[in-house]
């Protein structure tokens, strides 16, 4: 089997979509006769002149605003819709969870929509028998298997589709929104069964609103922007300027560079080989209505020298200058920081503190304070977003931002360190 399990070249879908089209034959005659309301058909462009190439074992998300062509895109690879033009090449079996109950039929149990939804994968009767108890085991609905599936909630539906259609044991796996229902325990069934799929050299096409999920489990991103015009690349940056579409800041916005004064510790040209990391700074990474702003942000000491780099569990200061165009109350701060690897490590919330910004009008300095951190030597990259009382509305938010640098004086492994007591 060719490493190009999945080939889009040149692929471009559109859909038509009618106005003022008549629903009764009495409502077309009086149209014609009166010479009103005439029949528009307008074209919608999913995907323009699109090229791809998806490799086996990749895990790929595909993700964009409603309606962009993410669940477009995995029809055309399950060959359920044909494109209008280009060629699209598919190396390998392909099982689809497009729907939710796709495949069902309502009246049937859930015992016999095993055996429909199994067959329309392309399971023989043989196959299905094997393995039924692994099926209704996996989706937790033994008591439910003899219940028409007109009577399960949209999570049991779920449930049954994803544990059939893991069942394929496919090439490449199609996941369209699982995630969007169905409870946090058997979401994490989900997940560990994606990892185990990724793990046996499996093609998984993932398709989700959901960008933690994203970040997680796709080693790269298709951005399928409005037009039909698709971005292909790392999944953090593509991420970002999903966020920033989404918040309407195309535009990039100018926050002061700051050029930090480093303490003369050892082991520093360690750190200062990595410091201009390309996803740092990176104005990608904002989005934001922009009524406030972050003018400038810096890292210091507890006794205000600037710097960035500190001893593990030393105190470190983070100052942030707020700008705000109009007069806004009730003001949240969030943080995330993150490891080189991407790892989400701590999310600290002034709300969740206790601290909520009463007014803002012009500038206003906020400091935060991480206190004795226990992060290790390495370095660590910091998110900041200013939002409203209900964190509905982002004011500003800039994911990795902004970074810092933590030396340790001793020999230890891992990302955080422990206050251990040892007893004899």
């Amino acid at each position: 089997m060719t490493n190009n399990i999945i080939i889009f070249e040149c692929v471009s879908k559109s859909y038509k979509i009618y106005k003022n089209k008549p629903t009764t034959l009495k409502e077309y005659l009086l149209n014609k006769i009166h010479r009103r309301n005439k029949l528009k058909v307008l074209e919608h462009k999913v995907l323009d002149n699109v090229s791809f190439v998806i490799n086996q074992g990749e895990t790929v998300g595909i993700i964009g605003v409603n309606g962009a062509g993410k669940s477009t895109t995995l029809k055309l690879i399950a060959n359920i819709i044909p494109p209008d033009y280009g060629n699209i090449e598919i190396n390998g079996s392909v099982s689809s969870l497009l729907e939710i109950g796709a495949g069902f039929q309502s009246d049937l149990t859930g015992k016999e929509n095993v055996y429909l939804y199994g067959s329309i994968l392309g399971l023989s009767k043989k196959i299905i028998d094997d393995n039924y108890k692994s099926i209704v085991g996996f989706s937790e609905l033994e008591d439910f298997m003899d219940t028409a599936v007109k009577n399960y909630s949209s999570g049991m539906y779920m449930r049954l589709a994803f544990s059939v259609a893991i069942h394929v044991d496919p090439d490449i796996l199609l996941i369209d929104e699982v995630m969007a229902v169905g409870d946090a325990n058997f979401q994490k069934k989900c997940l560990a069964k994606i990892h185990e799929f990724r793990n046996k050299g499996k093609t998984i096409i993932f398709v989700s609103h959901d960008m933690s999920l994203v970040r997680q489990l796709c080693d790269r991103v298709l951005f399928i922007d409005k037009g039909g015009k698709v971005y292909d690349g790392n999944t953090d940056q593509l991420v970002n300027l999903y966020f920033a579409k989404l918040y309407g800041s195309d535009e990039k916005i100018s926050i002061e560079s700051n050029k930090t004064e480093q303490l003369d510790l050892q082991n520093i040209h360690a750190f200062k080989k990595q410091f201009n990391d390309k996803n740092y700074n990176n104005t990608n990474c904002v989005w934001g209505s922009k009524e406030i702003v972050v003018e400038r942000g810096y890292f210091s000491n507890n006794e205000g020298y600037i710097t960035n780099t500190y001893y593990a569990k030393e105190d470190i200061v983070m100052n942030l200058d707020l700008f705000a165009k109009n007069w806004y109350k009730d003001i949240v701060i969030g943080i995330a920081i993150y490891d080189e690897n991407g790892n989400h490590l701590s999310g600290p919330n002034s709300k969740i503190d206790g601290l909520v910004i009463k007014k803002i009008t012009g500038k206003k300095n906020v400091k935060i304070v991480f206190k004795k951190p226990p992060f290790l030597q390495g370095i660590y990259y910091v998110t900041i977003a200013v939002y409203n009382y209900e964190c509905s509305k982002p004011f500003i938010h800039l994911e990795k931002y902004y970074k810092f640098n933590i030396i340790n004086k001793r020999e230890e492994y891992g990302s955080i360190s422990l206050d251990c007591e040892w007893l004899l």
